[in-house]
């Protein structure tokens, strides 16, 4: 199964075709978007304040690392200082959120 894009509706995608039995899901895109796990989704949702993003990248990391996505300051939605210390994330399409995608590609179901 081939899903075009990396937004949003593309990392949910790939949650449905591994829930309907797909072997193997391809993710077809120009370059990568940042994707969030559930964890951080959370986390930034019941936050009273907004989430510095030098948290959220840091909170990315292990499951970047996990997937071989790289490392997530490395995005090109990602404004950082080489020290990690302060940054913006400036993307035109939404977070993908999803766990199942983290692991459908850790488990080599998904590339």
């Amino acid at each position: 199964t081939a899903i075009l894009g990396n937004g949003a509706f593309a990392v949910e995608n790939i949650r449905t075709c591994v829930e309907y039995g797909a072997s193997k899901v391809y993710l077809v895109t120009r370059r990568r978007n940042l994707a969030l796990p559930r964890l951080a989704c959370w986390f930034c949702h019941q936050a009273i304040t907004p989430v510095p993003a030098t948290m959220l990248l840091n909170i990315m990391e292990t499951m970047y690392s996990a997937c071989g996505w790289g490392d997530p300051w490395g995005y090109h939605a990602v404004y950082g200082s080489r020290e990690r210390a302060v940054c913006t994330i400036k993307s035109n399409s939404r977070f993908g959120i999803g766990d199942v995608t983290f692991l459908a590609t850790a488990t080599g179901r998904c590339e």
